[in-house]
């Protein structure tokens, strides 16, 4: 069991995407291959599919990261360190599907039908250095999922659905188009394939900087270094603080001002302060009193749990209903981008209705889910 919400949510929707791409394959499957063999068809396939489920990897992690990635450090450290871990571990797994699974096909395919089989200029070093730039990628779109998630938390229902989900196709298509021109270069012109992994991440990287720069943090607060801007606070500290502010209060200790570290365990402290002056003398009560208050609130929790709950298939909405429309137009445009960078002509029509597909299934999940939320990129 994965111990990381954003882990498990980004794997959730990397099944997503990848069960909407696996009807794109099976669409190119009988229609692009019409005089060719079906196992080499279904080589071809696996081969095309290896990159093509590794740049599903980025999306999945920028929606995954949108309210589940703890970027600013506002949640236990364990939390933040986790976050970070699983986040690098889909990066580089994204990177091996691509670094191992071409070869792997493409052997298949030399075996199957070697005349299909294409010679490139400088192949070697683009295979080596085409995954870095995908695992790359992965990284920097997780930083702006949830970059994003932040800078749009106050702004009204559908315009943050809406920022959200341009915001992650504006960070899709600013790493693809690099991605196909650096690789044209490298293949075609002879150019260094260094610059595929130099080249093709650096929008998003300037897009994820701005993000991070525009919440008031920088590079060292986001990994944790630098300490003064962090807002959890663990149980050590608080009971630090706790015990600062009774000896500060009796005159025998030191001042908070003194003993708080950063600005958080400050604030922290003297919020700790003015509740133990304000409420502490009308806050004592005996023991009496305290179970009695507890029995009448165990008391009432049978009868609230009784209620009858609200149906649990919530009606559309425009919200949602403007939600399915950008979910459609998005998705579709991916699938058309996703089979540019695989060097296959878009097919608008088979795009448009696997996206139509993807977009039903996520607001259809979303009606029948309990804890869904209209804020997140996609159904939580």
């Amino acid at each position: 069991m994965l111990n990381s919400r954003f882990a498990r949510r980004a794997g959730a929707h990397f099944a997503k995407l990848a069960g909407l791409y696996a009807l794109y394959a099976c669409w190119r499957f009988f229609a692009d291959f019409e005089a060719t063999p079906y196992l080499v068809r279904a080589i071809m396939i696996g081969s095309s599919s290896a990159f093509g489920l590794a740049v599903l990897a980025p999306p999945a992690a920028f929606a995954a990261a949108v309210n589940h990635f703890d970027l600013f450090g506002e949640t236990a450290p364990e939390t933040r360190k986790r976050d970070w871990k699983w986040l690098a571990l889909l990066g580089l797994g994204a990177c091996l599907l691509i670094q191992l699974g071409i070869p792997f096909w493409e052997y298949l395919l030399l075996l199957a039908a070697p005349e299909h089989v294409r010679e490139w200029p400088i192949i070697d070093s683009i295979r080596l250095l085409l995954p870095v730039a995908v695992g790359t990628f992965v990284v920097i779109a997780g930083i702006a999922g949830a970059a994003i998630s932040h800078a749009t938390q106050r702004w009204s229902p559908l315009r943050r659905i809406a920022g959200r989900w341009l915001g992650a196709t504006a960070l899709m298509v600013s790493f693809a188009v690099p991605l196909h021109f650096f690789g044209w270069l490298a293949r075609m012109e002879g150019y260094p394939a260094v610059l595929i992994p130099l080249g093709a991440p650096l929008l998003p990287l300037i897009a994820a900087c701005a993000l991070v720069r525009s919440r008031g943090y920088g590079l060292r607060e986001i990994v944790g270094l630098d300490r003064r801007f962090a807002s959890w606070l663990d149980t050590a500290t608080v009971g630090r603080l706790v015990t600062a502010v009774i000896q500060e209060d009796r005159g025998d200790g030191p001042s908070l001002e003194e003993v708080a570290q950063t600005q958080a365990e400050l604030d922290a402290a003297r919020f700790l302060r003015g509740l133990r002056r304000v409420a502490g003398p009308v806050a004592r009560v005996t023991e009496a009193e305290a179970r009695e208050t507890i029995a009448k609130a165990l008391a009432e929790v049978p009868a609230q749990a009784s209620r009858p709950r609200a149906s649990e298939v919530r009606p559309l909405n425009a919200e949602r209903l403007g939600e399915f429309g950008i979910a459609w137009a998005v998705l579709s445009a991916g699938l058309m981008l996703l089979g540019l960078l695989q060097g296959v002509s878009p097919q608008f029509g088979t795009a448009v209705a696997v996206g139509l597909v993807g977009a039903a299934a996520h607001i259809y999940m979303y009606r029948h889910s309990r804890n869904a939320t209209p804020v997140a990129l996609v159904s939580a």
